[in-house]
């Protein structure tokens, strides 16, 4: 680290590397040393080498984020014990391993995001107990597995390329409060109907899954949503006669059972729209 840090006594360390020269090292083990540190925040550096055990004593933290950087190793289990840590950022590292169940105990915790890594094995089912989890991004890993109950509470949901599977029908927990859900590039399957009910819903990415059946009635009438993509699927039936009056953005490609007239949408806000690779007829 740069020698003229000094973080004695310190509740707030932040040096982001995009603004200034870039630290390359390790994080240092005396970093568990610093009782009152309430922030770590050290994103767009060269930091290399594992999380530190040591860190998990440093029960004041806030707020760990460690983003774009070099670091590599797993997840530290003991880091179960930062029961004041509310946001978490791990991401665009080469992190490994799988994650750790012991974090159920972040009970604190409203937003982690450890997407762009390379973790593999399944989401905990335990992690549904971090009741207060508002945000989650665990997307562009190597997850597999079927998608567990988490937080009632959450408004934001990343689980994007990954190698996740399972029957969203019978299996996707209602969360009335979701704004943004991106499942895109899974092994998805099953009927829209349950995430339909989603209405506060504002962006919507199912693109490269197994979805099939109708798009449900209530995606179209949306008073909400402004992206809707679901390419790459096998959904069938007719198009909606409305679109959500808020839509900038509506991917239905590569749904070759999608059928019928293209409706005579009346849009203002429309600015992308793909329809190829279907069978709707009246497109031009």
């Amino acid at each position: 680290m740069p020698s003229n840090f000094s973080f004695t006594n310190t509740k707030s360390i932040t040096y982001d590397g995009s603004s200034y020269p870039k630290i390359t090292s390790v994080l240092p083990t005396f970093l568990g040393e610093l009782d009152s540190l309430e922030e770590l925040v050290l994103d767009n550096n060269l930091i290399f080498g594992e999380l530190p055990e040591e860190i998990s004593s440093l029960t004041a933290l806030r707020k760990i984020s460690l983003s774009r950087n070099h670091l590599n190793g797993t997840l530290p289990s003991n880091w179960s014990s930062l029961t004041a840590l509310e946001s978490l950022d791990l991401s665009s590292n080469f992190l490994s391993g799988t994650l750790p169940s012991q974090w159920a105990a972040l009970t604190s915790l409203k937003e982690l995001n450890l997407g762009n890594n390379t973790f593999l094995g399944g989401i905990p089912t335990e992690w549904g107990w971090m009741t207060a989890l508002r945000s989650i991004n665990l997307g562009d890993n190597l997850l597999n597995g079927t998608l567990p109950v988490l937080s009632p509470t959450l408004t934001s949901l990343g689980l994007q390329r990954n190698n996740l599977t399972g029957n969203v029908t019978k299996s996707f927990h209602p969360y009335p409060g979701l704004l943004w859900l991106d499942l895109s590039s899974n092994h998805f399957f099953g009927s829209l109907l349950s995430i339909g009910n989603l209405s506060l819903l504002q962006y919507l990415a199912l693109d490269n899954n197994q979805f099939s059946g109708f798009i449900p009635s209530a995606l179209f009438s949306s008073g909400s949503l402004v992206e809707l993509r679901l390419r790459s699927n096998n959904l069938s039936g007719m198009l909606g006669e409305v679109l959500p009056r808020h839509l900038s953005l509506l991917d239905l490609s590569g749904n070759v059972q999608l059928s019928g007239p293209l409706p005579n949408w009346n849009s203002s806000t429309l600015m992308v729209m793909n329809l190829s690779h279907t069978s709707v007829s009246g497109l031009t």
